[in-house]
This record gives structure tokens, sequence and C-alpha cells, in this order.
């Protein structure tokens, strides 16, 4: 005889409750001293991948952790160093893409071309797209198109292509 449904999704609520009850979470931070110093003032190659989280927790504090087993518990041993090597790339990973946007966001050169770059597509936008009316052109043509596809009986694809900026 067959267990009712409500009762094997009860049961499977409460394990999943116990579970999490149970189980503490994987991920963790060091607490940092108050005598350490900060990810801007310390030194050496990876000093400039290691921000800072919204607490204040620089992210080379966190670190995945797990109970490898004894010595011939080699799957378990695989799976926590290929765990904690996935985590240790990714946490590379956020701390490099953080230094590239920071040194993108802080380039010099970029301040020397903004003022002619401004220039130039405003000459741009004065003598050739509003001289040319293309902005009410190419709106007729987008107007055109949806008048198309609906006379083709594609209603649903003319609101939607009316819409997107490509």
């Amino acid at each position: 005889m067959s267990t009712p449904r409500w009762c094997r999704g009860l049961l499977l609520a409460v394990m999943t409750a116990v579970l999490i009850a149970l189980c503490p979470g994987a991920a963790a931070a060091d607490p940092t001293p108050d005598n350490q110093e900060s990810p801007q003032e310390q030194e050496g190659l990876l000093a400039p991948f290691v921000p800072q989280d919204p607490d204040g927790v620089p992210l080379d504090h966190y670190d995945i952790t797990g109970d490898a087993g004894g010595f011939s518990d080699w799957d378990r041993q695989l799976l926590v160093f290929l765990t904690d090597s996935t985590f240790a790339a990714n946490r590379m990973l956020v701390g490099a893409c953080g230094w590239l946007l920071n040194w993108a966001f802080e380039f010099g050169p970029a301040e020397a071309l903004l003022e002619p770059a401004r220039t130039i597509a405003d000459t741009y936008q004065r003598d050739v797209i509003d001289r040319l009316g293309l902005p009410a052109v190419f709106l007729l043509f987008g107007a055109a198109w949806c008048g198309v596809l609906i006379m083709r009986g594609r209603t649903s694809q003319a609101p939607a292509n009316s819409r997107s900026p490509c």
C-alpha cells in the first residue's frame, strides 16, 4: 500500500527543515583583528585583489571548509579539495574583476579624451543625424514593419518588435 501524496510532501518538508536547522552555514569569515591593516594598506602581489565586503571584512577571510574524513575517504577528500579550490578561484576572480573595474573608472587618460569625444559626438548629432531627420525616418520604418507583421497575422510579434531597442 502506497503512502498518500501529502504525507510524502510533509515528510520532505520536515526533513528539509531538520537539515537546515542542523547544518551550519559552510561559508564563514574569520574575525578581523583591530590591529590588522586594511586591504588598501596590505602589501604583496595579490593585495589589489582583496577587496572588502559591505561589512568591511576582506574577501580573503572567507573560506569553505568541510570534514575530509579519514585517510581512506579519498572521495570526500577530493570533493573538499575541489570545492575549496573552486571557491578560491571564484574569490580570486571576484577580486580581479573588482580591481579591473576600479582601474577602469580611475583611468586617467580618459578624462583628457572626454571633451574632444563629446565635441565630436555633439557635432555628429547636430550636423548628420538631426539634419537628415534620421530619428523620424527610423521611427517610420519601425511603424511600417509593425504594420507588415500585423497584416501577415503576427500580431503578438508586432508590439514586441516595436518595444525592442534593437
